[in-house]
């Protein structure tokens, strides 16, 4: 993971192998450690595992701050922290800006379409896909009278 530019395609991907491999429920809440010294060995074992799937998937500076972390539910949370919300910002930020973006006078249609289209590929990259419908609605509004 690159950081807030691919967090959601990281994310999802991460998911499915942590569900392949039925250690995903070691993200979704803090499992309390067994005091059986057996089942503390299989804990162990698989909460180690899903911490070095995570740490395996992201950049070297996040590796740090990640691995004073406690278990992979505090990891998986506090990338979440550090990543989710800011998308939510900038989802809204690139709606409103997809919705605002008008053709500026004297531009050609392509580079106007060129534009949207950059916003329209920003929005993918977070998992928010315009449809082609809207699209072709919210580029004639941005259509100058020239």
């Amino acid at each position: 993971m690159e950081g807030l530019s691919n967090y959601t395609f990281w994310k999802e991907r991460i998911k499915l192998v942590l569900q392949v491999n039925k250690i995903w429920v070691f993200t979704k809440k803090e499992i309390k450690k067994p005091t059986d010294p057996k089942e503390l060995e299989i804990y162990e074992y698989l909460d180690l595992t899903v911490r070095l799937i995570i740490l395996d998937g992201v950049k070297d500076a996040l590796i740090p701050h990640l691995s004073r972390k406690n278990n992979a539910h505090e990891m998986w949370m506090d990338l979440q922290n550090l990543f989710q919300t800011k998308n939510e910002n900038r989802v809204l930020v690139l709606e409103d800006k997809l919705k605002s973006t008008k053709m500026i006078k004297g531009e050609s249609v392509t580079s106007y379409l060129t534009r949207l289209s950059q916003v329209k590929d920003n929005l993918a990259t977070i998992i928010l896909t315009i449809s082609y419908g809207d699209m072709v609605g919210i580029s004639l509004k941005g259509f100058t009278e020239e």
